[in-house]
């Protein structure tokens, strides 16, 4: 068994119970870019720690990232100048691999210009991975820079389904028209554009050999919740929500704030507010009261993994342009929210994988939550099996 990316000696805690040692031959891996933890782990034991790549293995990782495809191989007037950036990575594999994502769709008299780039921010003694990072940020066209921000709005580790982050992105108007092209092929080549150049790992293939569904890398979602920070595109938090910018913030996800306290009182505070995500964790108690003539400007509400919530309400006049709501994983929620009548602008409805008593409360012309739903244009509804 593999426990990939454990981050604290408090997450290994809460699982090692779970794996009695039962003398069978059977054995458990972890990794963790902490050596402490690993020390924790497993005291009597010495970890065994990745070594960077030689320069044979970097340049063998940079020419199948920048030269894919049968051909491969990289041309002789490039091979010296191809060694130098290498170099720069420091065998740090991820270095390279963004390097040469970056490199794979530039010209080659553009070369010379990330060289120099390089060369630059080390001078000024930015380390090597955020040297790369940053410059595959910035290299980014204009229309796929909000959509790189957009993926810190998910949780680290979140596999997310590339068909619904292209509906996401749809929502948020972040795919340009082309042609007779409908959205959903633009977002397509979006994400594919993306993959390409590294800053999204694919996860999936779908049957067909188009992408199912990705995931962000650790340090890339570091640094698409700062760049979003910067610009007021996007606030992330993770433990305390009275820390929030009260004038700034128009697209917010909160991920283990592991309160009991109802958020709302102070998240409707924010006037900007467009989007909001709870997420995992982010609350723990059973009742979420969406006040009357609150959160005026929200469009896109998603209450996702609130395992501990039985109830929700929505006062008259609260949420009054509300487009898009979606309640997902909420296991202890019976029904729909008392008051979804009143969100007279609402589009689109999902709910997905909710409790089986859902099912009966939402049969056609007999259910008793059936008739909240009659105004609403779309609803998407999946139970749990």
């Amino acid at each position: 068994m593999v426990f990939d990316d454990i981050w604290e000696n408090e997450a290994w805690d809460a699982l090692k119970d779970a794996l009695p040692d039962m003398n069978n031959g059977s054995r458990v891996l972890l990794t963790t870019h902490s050596k402490d933890v690993a020390l924790h782990a497993e005291a009597g034991s010495r970890p065994h720690e990745l070594r960077f790549l030689n320069d044979e293995e970097s340049w063998e990782l940079f020419c199948k990232k920048t030269f894919p495809g049968p051909e491969g191989g990289c041309s002789k007037d490039l091979l010296k100048l191809g060694r130098e950036i290498v170099e720069k990575c420091h065998g740090v594999p991820l270095a390279i691999v963004v390097v040469g994502g970056l490199l794979s769709s530039k010209e080659p008299m553009e070369w010379e210009n990330v060289r120099k780039t390089l060369s630059l921010q080390f001078s000024q003694g930015e380390p090597q991975i955020s040297s790369v990072l940053s410059l595959s940020y910035k290299d980014l066209p204009y229309y796929l820079k909000p959509c790189f921000l957009y993926l810190g709005i998910f949780p680290e580790d979140y596999e997310f389904p590339a068909k619904k982050l292209i509906q996401l992105w749809a929502a948020e108007g972040f795919l340009q028209p082309r042609g007779d092209e409908t959205l959903e092929k633009v977002g397509e080549d979006y994400l594919k554009e993306l993959v390409q150049r590294s800053m999204i790992q694919l996860a999936q293939r779908s049957s067909s050999g188009g992408i199912k569904s990705c995931r962000i890398h650790d340090l890339f979602r570091d640094l698409s919740i700062s760049k979003a920070k910067e610009d007021d595109f996007l606030q992330v938090h993770g433990e305390n929500v009275a820390t929030l910018s009260t004038s700034t913030a128009r697209r917010l996800a909160i991920h283990r704030n592991a309160s009991k306290k109802d958020p709302l009182p102070q998240l409707k505070k924010l006037p900007k507010l467009r989007v909001l995500r709870l997420l995992w964790s982010s609350y723990w108690g059973n009742k979420l009261v969406f006040a009357s003539q609150g959160f005026c400007r929200l469009e896109s509400l998603h209450l996702e993994g609130l395992r501990k919530l039985e109830d929700c309400t929505v006062k008259k006049r609260a949420l009054p342009n509300l487009l898009h709501l979606r309640i997902n994983y909420c296991q202890q929620l019976k029904k729909l929210p008392k008051g979804l009548h009143y969100l007279k602008t609402l589009k689109k409805l999902e709910l997905w994988n909710m409790p089986p008593l859902f099912k009966a409360r939402l049969e056609p012309d007999e259910g008793a939550d059936w008739s909240k739903t009659l105004h609403i244009p779309s609803v998407d509804i999946s139970y749990m099996a």
